[in-house]
């Protein structure tokens, strides 16, 4: 459930990488990317990387990619433990914004609280990372665009078609769970 992975994100302190210089990952292979994401997660610039190689991957196949559920898990365990990393919140934003592009997903699995409140705070953009607010803004387009879709019909022209009733939608939906998010004062933008 989305609570479930908001109370994952958080989480303990992040792990100690392994010793000695970074490995390298299959950036084709989900398998070898969420292990990176994993065993690095207290390296900013690994991070980064390993978000970059699940873009790329979010951008062949969006669903395929959120079959593994500790996916969403890790990115936001990223976002969490690099708050102030404005380049580790832009990789995730993208890949955010890659995997929105199927309405499926979008609708079903990424509206999660945390989610949108890190959308959200990204909005606010950062003035060494132009298109971070960029990003952001896309990403939470498309999950109203999702949202708003109707079933049987594709959110965007030669994309995905929405198969998702709106009654298997768990929590507020997208748009009002950017609205939540606002009003707890998750963002600057208020």
């Amino acid at each position: 459930s989305a609570q479930a992975a908001d109370a994952a994100a958080v989480g303990a302190a992040p792990r100690e990488p392994p010793p000695g210089p970074a490995q390298t990952f299959n950036k084709n292979d989900l398998a070898s990317v969420l292990s990176h994401m994993c065993g690095y997660e207290a390296v900013a610039l690994e991070s980064v990387k390993a978000m970059r190689a699940l873009a790329s991957l979010a951008y062949s196949d969006a669903a395929f990619n959120l079959d593994d559920s500790r996916v969403l898990g890790q990115l936001q365990r990223l976002m969490a433990i690099h708050q102030g990393e404005p380049q580790v919140q832009l990789a995730a934003m993208r890949a955010l914004c890659n995997m929105a592009v199927d309405p499926d997903t979008a609708v079903k699995r990424l509206i999660s609280p945390s989610l949108l409140a890190g959308i959200l705070k990204s909005m606010d953009g950062h003035p060494n990372v132009k298109d971070l607010a960029v990003k952001a803004s896309e990403a939470a387009a498309r999950l109203i665009a999702a949202e708003a879709c109707p079933v049987g019909e594709a959110a965007s022209d030669g994309g995905p078609v929405r198969s998702v009733e709106p009654s298997e939608v768990e929590g507020l939906g997208a748009l009002g769970g950017f609205f939540a998010a606002a009003a707890a004062g998750e963002s600057a933008c208020q």
